[in-house]
Formats: C-alpha cells, structure tokens, sequence
C-alpha cells in the first residue's frame, strides 16, 4: 500500500528527486554512511536508506534515531513486521510521551501484524501526547473490533488473475472489464524507476473481462493519458464518455514542480471521441504547491469529489468536493471533520450517486486503510461506517469499485504482500414481496413500489405479481407500495437477522379507496371524525398503520400520532373533502328588535341546506337568541321569532321538519358580558343577536 503513499506525501518530482532546502542543509553537515543513508532518505529513496541505516546500526546498537529512521523507511516501504521490530527497539525500553507520532507508528504497525493488545497500549501512549487527542475512535475500533466481522458470510472475495508481482489496484469498472493502475512493465521500453521503493512509475492498464469471470491480457489504457511518469486512480461518467484521472503535474509534454523541486498530482478530464481519449484539460484548482487526486465524480458530472494535502485541512490527505456551478467548478469545500481526520482519507467512489466510499487510516477499523461508506443526505451526511471484514483486513484496503446491483465489484488490499486486485461477491437476503387487496386477500397485478434504504439509494419500480428485492448485508428497507384505486402502505424490511442467501416473504395489504361523493364533506365533532359516503355521514376509525378509514374502506388520509387538529385538517383537507366546524356554522344576525332574515345571510342558510340535503343522516339544531336591552319576555319572544323565520326558510328549501331541532333562549348566554345594566357598544350587542347551528350526526 505505500504505493498509496505517492498520493498522500509530496511526490517525486523527475528526472531526479530534488531534496529540500532544508534537508540538503542537513545532510551537508553528515559524514561517510550517515550522511548517505540521510541523503536516500530524504529523497524518499526508502529502500536505499533501509539498507544503509541497518549498517549504521551495526556501528551503533544504541542509536536511537537511527533505530526509528529504519522504522520510518520500513513503514513507508510497507513492511509491518519491520517496521515495528525497529520502532519496538526504542520503544519498549523508553515509551515517552514526547516521541508522538512514532507511538502512533508503532502502534500502526502493531495492528497491520494483528497484534491488537499491544497496540492498545501504545495507542493509548500516544493519546496522552500533545497531538494523540484524536485517536479516541481507533482505539474505539479496537475495543470493539468482533463488530467488523458480523457480516463477513454475506462476501466471498479472491485476488483477480492479473495481479503480478508488480503493484496493480484502484480497480474502477469500465465497459466490460476493469481500469486499474499498475507499475508493471508490459508496455516499457525504457524503464523509469521511481525511487521511493525502486520500481516503475504507475500507467493505467485495461483488461476486458469475459463470460466465466476470466480477465484478457491487460493492455495500456490510453497512449495519451498515460505519461512516462506516475499516472493515477480514474473514473468515468455521462454513459463514460468522460473521464477524470490523476497524473503528475505534467500537461503538453511538460513538467511543472513546486517550490521544493516536486511534480504534485492533479486532476485532468478528457474526451472519448471516436473511440479515443483526448481534449485532456486540468482541473481549474489544480495547485503546483499541492497534489489533488483520487476523482469521484457523478454520472451527471456535478458533483467532484478528490482527495488532497492542500494546507488546512484536518491531516495528512483529506477529502474535499467541488460542485459544477454555470459550467465551473467551484471552489472545493472540505468535507469536515465527520469524514476527515487527523489521518488519511483517500480513495473516494461514490456509487449511484448517494453513497461515497472512501478509505480512512484515521477512523476506527482493523488496520492500515480500511474502506468506509457514509450516505451523502441531502443536507448533511450520515456517520461513516466500517464496511467491516472480508473487504477490510489488518493491512490496507482502498480503491473500492460495485456494479449496478452491488452484488459484485473489485477492491484493492495488500493483505498478501504486494498492493493486488480483489473481487467480491455478494450473497444478499432476497425479498419477495406480495401486494395483496386487504379486503379480498387478491393479489394485486399492477402496483408501483418506491423503496428507500437506509444505505441512502432510493428506488422506484413498477411490479406486476411477485416482485422481488434485494437486500445488501445489514441494510434496511423503506418499502411503499400503491396502487391505482387504493390507498398506499408501506412496511420496514430489515436484512439484520437474516442469513447470507436466505429469502423474506414479505406482503404488503393495500385498502381500497373510499369511493366519496363528489364535493365530500368532513366533520370533526369531539374529535371524532365524519366523511361523506354516498348519502351518509360516517363515522371514521384509524387502523394500525394510521389510515383513516370507515368499516372496512379507506377515505385516502393517513393521520400520524401527535397529528395536531390543524394538521388533522389540512391531510383531510389534502385528500379531497371540505373541512366544516360543526360547533358553529356561520352564526347569523339581526338588526335591533327585527327577526327578519338579512339578505347578507341567505347563503349561509343555503349552505345548510346544502349540505343536509347530500348527506340524510345530519340532523340540525339551532338557537337563537336576543340581546339585553329590552324585558326578558319581550326578548324570549324575539328570539322565537328568529329561530322560526330561519326553520321556515329551511323547510321551504326542502329540508324535512323533522331534522331541525329549533330552540330559543331570549337574552340568555350572551357571548359576552353585556348582561343588564351593563353599558355596551352596537358591535356588542349585534353579537348577542344571533342564531347558532350546530349539526348532529345519527
């Protein structure tokens, strides 16, 4: 995996390594084999220095320094077993605080050979240094490291048969086959060698792949993407069309390096046209003081997701994403310290454009880069989460890469030495699901069904009979089912407890509409709630799933616990039927000591009648009443005089005698406080002078 290391430190810049500055003022003031073994060092040529450094050794068994330059250039050269033999030298005897981040090496180290107590106890060293106030979620991991092995039956992996002696990974789907990167040299003529660990620069290769899973022999991807130095992770979008890649900073046959002598990595896009790569153009924020790589990007090209060292981050390479705006790319914005680390992030893959894989070295997991998936919400994103074992193990694993349905793909780990290509296979839970009429227990032919998952992708399929869905290891299903002529029900599937391969029947009971008069009514009286059927008011129940419904047939309106009454009113409302108040329909008035109808009020008469003319089941009392100016019994009599006036229009207007409860009360319950004797203005008293309706339903 240190091959990984070329896109988190400071690359190399060509023909030769350029030391810094600083370093060269080091080494100037060394002698003889310390001099030469620095020098190989600081030009990253870890290797050389290795080797050197175990001779200086010899001369001196107690050099400390020397002792932790080895474990550093073992560490960069990937080697777990060496690396933590020569921090473990200085270490064990002395395990200060002070010596930081070479407790976090070794405590790396530590878990790559799977030795978790031990590296718990010098995690925990380095928590209690200046800079180890991070490192609470590793240690959380390896508390609690049983967890990453809960879905492991769900997978099968197998290295892939191209893998070499060389490095190949990154693995991306592409047509029929894979792109990957590989340092192998079947397409060099002139060997360039890369001196970090003294092997080639990196190309991308193609290899097809055929039916029975057999992979053709690779070929070099692309003469003009491929440069003669270090290529990197690519991928594609817009039906792959387009690409986006990672290269050293070299562009038209030139080099460009930064201001200490080294060609970063930036990201280029191109063109497929006519079968061939080219308009090979930078990204607009590519830097020479920085590397930006690993692309991620959507179908639709809007959104791009990379990896970076830029300054200000929260570690050593941090993801960041940059959003097309009129046909720019925006300023990359750091995705925060939900993904970032004081570690490194790298390697992103964002699959159907909701979930993003990743690979962390600073979250908690088995060992070395382990890969994450986190759901990418609307407004924020979900924590991440350790895909767990077989696709993690205790050494690095990056560069992940699913087909269409997630049941198979290609990863990247150097669990058996060498950075090599994995396949996986996924045994999932399947779903069969029945949409059935709740009423009859028919099959329903014809249904539309819309699942979420709690992995992030949503989905919408028409379903004819028996669909069948597919459950990925640990994921939940928000499953909604509907269709025409019924009400729509939805059901939580959870793959949790089931077995890898195993099958869900599952059924989902659809309600029949509530065939309603045109223009239905809705009461709520006390609470309960009434609807228009035919010529009826009916009373309604909420079944368990909070649908709204009369006997057996559903009105359309799925009420939610805790619903409020105005909230109540509008999903009624929503679905179709007008919401009257039954406690007071539209009161009428009179002017001072008259009883004859106002022209302003026949419509809410005809209102009334209206609606008991449809529904022959509501019933109507009415009241009326008188102010306080006046004798009680002049005012008793008033106040009949009103109630027949408005009983006499309705009758007329067709509504039975017998569903009118007519009632008069003189200047009884005012609705107010103008009593007798009490001095009060016009608008008072006119509120006094009224005829109250309520209905009541049989």
């Amino acid at each position: 995996m240190k091959r990984v290391l070329v896109y988190i430190n400071l690359l190399l810049g060509f023909p030769a390594i350029v030391a810094t500055a600083q370093s060269v003022e080091f080494i100037e003031g060394l002698k003889g084999l310390e001099k030469r073994a620095d020098k190989s060092y600081y030009e990253f040529s870890y290797q050389s220095a290795a080797s050197l450094y175990e001779e200086l050794f010899k001369q001196d068994t107690t050099n400390k320094k020397v002792a932790l330059k080895l474990g550093d250039s073992y560490r960069n050269l990937n080697m777990p077993k060496e690396a933590s033999l020569w921090y473990g030298k200085v270490l064990k005897a002395d395990s200060a605080s002070a010596y930081g981040r070479y407790l976090l090496y070794y405590a790396e180290s530590l878990m790559e050979m799977g030795e978790y107590n031990q590296a718990i106890k010098y995690f925990k060293l380095y928590q209690t240094s200046d800079e180890g106030n991070w490192i609470s979620g590793r240690l959380g991991g390896l508390y609690n490291s049983e967890n990453y092995f809960s879905d492991s039956a769900f997978y099968e992996i197998n290295p892939i048969s191209i893998n070499t002696a060389s490095y190949e990974f990154s693995p991306m789907i592409y047509k029929e086959g894979l792109v990957y990167l590989s340092n192998s040299n079947v397409r060099k003529i002139i060997q360039n060698n890369f001196k970090w660990d003294n092997t080639e620069y990196l190309d991308l290769f193609y290899t097809r792949i055929r039916e029975g899973g057999e992979f053709d022999l690779p070929v070099s991807f692309s003469k003009s993407v491929n440069t003669k130095y270090h290529e990197g992770p690519a991928t594609f979008y817009k039906n792959e069309s387009k690409m986006v890649f990672t290269r050293n900073q070299y562009h038209k046959g030139k080099a460009v390096k930064s201001k200490d002598g080294i060609t970063k990595l930036q990201l280029f896009f191109a063109d497929n046209v006519n079968g061939s790569w080219s308009n090979i153009t930078p990204y607009i924020h590519n830097s020479k003081e920085f590397s930006i790589g690993h692309p991620a990007i959507d179908e639709e090209g809007t959104i791009l997701i990379f990896a970076s060292d830029k300054e200000g981050g929260h570690g050593g390479s941090d993801l960041y994403y940059s959003t097309m705006m009129n046909g720019v790319w925006s300023e990359p914005i750091n995705f925060g310290d939900k993904i970032n680390t004081p570690g490194d992030e790298l390697f992103p893959y964002l699959y159907r454009g909701t979930i993003l894989y990743f690979s962390s070295n600073g979250h908690g997991g088995l060992g070395g880069l382990d890969i994450y998936s986190v759901v990418m919400g609307e407004n924020e994103l979900i924590e991440p989460v350790n895909v767990g074992a077989p696709l993690n193990s205790q050494r690095d694993d990056f560069g992940i890469s699913r087909d269409s349905l997630g049941l198979t793909g290609f990863f990247s780990s150097n669990r058996n030495g060498n950075d090599d290509i994995f396949s996986f296979n996924v045994f999932p839970t399947r779903v069969h699901l029945k949409v059935f009429d709740a009423q009859t227990g028919a099959t329903i032919d014809s249904y539309l069904l819309r699942a979420e998952s709690s992995l992030g992708t949503k989905n919408e399929l028409n379903g004819f009979g028996k669909a069948e869905l597919v459950l990925q290891p640990g994921e939940g299903l928000h499953v909604r089912a509907s269709s025409e002529g019924y009400v729509e029900n939805s059901k939580i599937i959870s793959g949790k407890l089931a077995a890898p391969g195993s099958v869900l029947e599952v059924e989902i009971g659809l309600q029949k509409k509530l065939q309603a008069t045109a223009d239905p009514l809705a009461l709520i009286v006390n609470g309960k709630i009434y609807v228009g059927v035919g010529d009826k008011l009916k009373k309604t129940h909420i079944d368990d799933n909070g649908n709204l419904m009369v006997q057996n047939q559903a009105t359309g309106v799925k009420l939610d616990q805790g619903d409020s009454p105005t909230q109540v009113n509008k999903k009624i409302a929503d679905a179709g039927y007008l919401i009257d108040d039954p406690i007071i329909i539209e009161n009428i008035h009179y002017d001072l000591d008259k009883f004859d109808i106002h022209l302003d009020y026949y419509d809410k008469l005809d209102h009334i009648v209206r609606v008991m003319s449809k529904y022959q089941n509501l019933r109507l009392s009415m009241n009326s009443y008188a102010d306080s100016r006046g004798s009680d019994e002049y005012n008793l009599s008033l106040s009949e005089k009103r109630s027949q006036e408005a009983f006499d229009y309705l009758v007329k207007e067709g509504i039975s005698e017998s569903r009118i409860i007519p009632g008069f009360y003189g200047e009884y319950f005012p609705v107010n406080n103008c009593n007798n004797g009490i001095e009060c203005d016009e608008e008072m008293h006119i509120m006094n002078r009224r005829t109250e309706f309520h209905f009541l339903i049989d």
